[in-house]
């Protein structure tokens, strides 16, 4: 048996329903036994149904089993037929209180869904501060332009040029390189992971797809990253990655690191993989970041992506996100999403590993 509790609730709750589920089909079973099959194994359908029959109307009408009717057999169907009664009257009324109480009581979203609403709620605001900044950066561009102390082309100081201001582009995978790789599987111990650090200087290099896994961790990696792109949304497929790659490249939307943080929510295809890779060509670095959960399909996920790894190392390195999991202090209780401390060893982790690929000082 299958027992339903809501994904943030207590680990303890689980086995305290199952064994209160046991016991009650304990007592159901030996009330059974007493009030059905033994009256009838030992008087038979028709006179036990008899005996039922009076006593639900003696329970009904207040009124006593007919005196020297039945004997103590019938006596003891007829106390069966009230007991029906009771029972009836108690399911009848115990039914709608319990749904009330559920109704009343059951949150209408839980602590996991909450922190996932709270995470895109930041994430929204972010971007949506970075776009602001880049219009304002573009005003000012323009102003200087009209001044004369702009036209030159530079990019003016605090913000992202824009290529159709005569600013330079976004510098290609050419340009930033695809780093060392002799750097697969870059491994860190939980002091680096939980280390304070200057923000990254790549940010606005990466292309971040994930799931919510990535998205409850969203705050955490736009501090590492400013400037990171995230199109994580809950239920993310790797298909989702593809499409949104190809959607894209369709638009010259491309950067030049690729993160792709999936693997929670199902198997993965050879198929999808080979769309991703074709999209992203060769001159893009692709940052696998290895599941981590109890779900059957995620080793073999974790086996494709460490293979896929080995197979195009020129231009993939692995974040193993399994493997420093081992230092996140809580995880929700479906252990997939990362609470407390995780997060930042989520998003440190994939900001070292690009770093580490890249051959980029950390501390700076």
């Amino acid at each position: 048996m299958r027992i339903i509790v809501p994904v943030d609730a207590p680990e303890w709750i689980e086995p305290l329903a199952a064994g209160l589920v046991i016991i009650l089909t304990a007592l159901i079973a030996e009330a059974t036994a007493r009030i059905v099959e033994e009256p009838i194994l030992h008087h038979g359908f028709r006179a036990t149904f008899r005996s039922w029959g009076e006593g639900i109307k003696a329970a009904w009408t207040g009124s006593g089993v007919r005196a020297g009717g039945r004997g103590r057999a019938g006596r003891r169907a007829a106390g069966a037929g009230k007991a029906l009664v009771g029972v009836g009257a108690v399911a009848l009324l115990a039914v709608p209180v319990a749904a009330g109480a559920a109704l009343v009581h059951s949150p209408s979203q839980t602590k996991l869904q909450q922190e996932i609403a709270d995470a895109e709620d930041a994430l929204r605001e972010a971007e949506a501060a970075q776009e602001s900044l880049k219009a304002e950066a573009s005003r000012a561009a323009q102003e200087r332009e009209k001044e004369g102390d702009g036209g030159n082309g530079s990019e003016p100081s605090g913000g992202e040029a824009d290529p159709s201001e005569g600013g330079s582009a976004p510098p290609s995978g050419d340009e930033l390189g695809l780093g060392d790789p002799n750097v697969l599987r870059p491994e860190f111990t939980e002091e680096e992971l939980a280390e304070k650090l200057p923000p990254s200087v790549h940010g606005e290099d990466i292309n971040l797809l994930g799931d919510s896994v990535s998205l409850s961790s969203a705050p955490e990696l736009l501090k590492q990253m400013p400037g990171i792109r995230i199109e994580a949304e809950v239920g993310h497929q790797l298909w989702d990655a593809a499409d949104q790659l190809e959607e894209m490249a369709a638009k010259d939307e491309l950067r030049p690191i690729t993160v792709v943080a999936l693997g929670t929510n199902g198997a993965t295809k050879d198929s999808d993989w080979d769309r991703i890779l074709d999209t992203l060509g060769e001159d893009r670095l692709l940052v696998l970041v290895i599941p981590h959960g109890p779900p059957e399909w995620v080793p073999g996920v974790q086996k494709q992506m460490n293979a896929l790894a080995e197979e195009h190392r020129d231009q993939i390195v692995v974040a193993d996100w399994d493997a420093a999991s081992k230092y996140v202090r809580e995880f929700a209780p479906d252990k997939v999403h990362p609470r407390q401390n995780g997060q930042q060893v989520f998003a440190q982790l994939i900001r070292r590993t690009i770093d580490e690929r890249l051959g980029v000082d950390t501390a700076k």
